[in-house]
């Protein structure tokens, strides 16, 4: 399937005029990560705020490769005959994956996700006061997955720095929520409440979430929403309480 991006005069003048942007890919190659780059530098040129550029792509970065790897998780568990929903198949598979996905065949295993329909999409809301970003691919988290990007959300949140963090709670799995907690420290360093990083699973799609405030009129869909905040979600909140599926 081909994926269709805007030439850049398009962009820009897209970027100026809509409050809205939106990327659909089936993999990060280059071409798709200087698009995504392209439409935030325009986005935070639109209101002065380039200053928060590398803080905000990292967050996206972390993001979009979250999603691929699931998607890649997906295709590589059919492939080898495994249950992926399986406990015995699930923890041989994972180590087979970690190792497999090391070798640089991760954007292999997107492309065969592509002809099964597994997407991410990358979604742009933005006004004066604040930009919204979405990540949404159509796989939900599994949930001896949930758990651990649960527990790491939670360490994340308590933990001074980054180095702490990871001498403390690093594990022999293939990593689950560590890039998450990378982007929260990210999003800390840049005076942003980390509790506007969420992520959430929910009739067939995860989405992340992230909310960069331009200033204080901003409203965040966790403060307009809060009703849907319980215990059980207070790390890693359901993001699909307000919004519609496809963006």
């Amino acid at each position: 399937m081909k994926v269709f991006f805007m030439n850049k005069k398009q962009l820009e003048e897209s970027t100026i005029t809509n409050s809205t942007t939106s990327v659909l890919t089936f993999t990060y190659d280059d071409e798709t990560i200087e698009y995504i780059q392209n439409i935030l530098h325009h986005i935070l040129d639109k209101y002065g705020k380039n200053y928060l550029y590398d803080s905000v792509y990292q967050v996206i970065h972390e993001s979009v490769i979250n999603c691929l790897k699931a998607n890649a998780k997906r295709i590589f568990f059919k492939e080898n005959c495994m249950d992926i929903h399986n406990q015995d198949d699930y923890e041989r598979g994972i180590k087979l994956f970690k190792k497999e996905i090391t070798t640089g065949k991760l954007r292999s295993y997107c492309a065969k996700g592509e002809r099964d329909g597994l997407y991410v999409k990358i979604i742009f809301s933005y006004k004066v006061n604040g930009l919204k970003i979405e990540i949404i691919n159509n796989l939900e988290i599994l949930k001896i997955e949930e758990e651990r990007i649960r527990n790491k959300f939670a360490q994340g949140m308590k933990s001074l720095d980054l180095p702490t963090f990871f001498s403390s709670h690093s594990d022999n799995t293939e990593g689950e929520g560590l890039g998450i907690v990378l982007s929260l420290f990210v999003l800390k360093e840049n005076g942003i409440d980390p509790a506007d990083f969420r992520i959430g699973s929910k009739n067939g799609v995860t989405k992340t979430r992230v909310e960069i405030p331009f200033n204080d009129t901003y409203i965040s869909e966790r403060k307009k929403f809060s009703k849907f905040d319980h215990p059980l979600t207070k790390h890693l909140p359901d993001t699909t309480d307000s919004d519609n599926q496809d963006g």
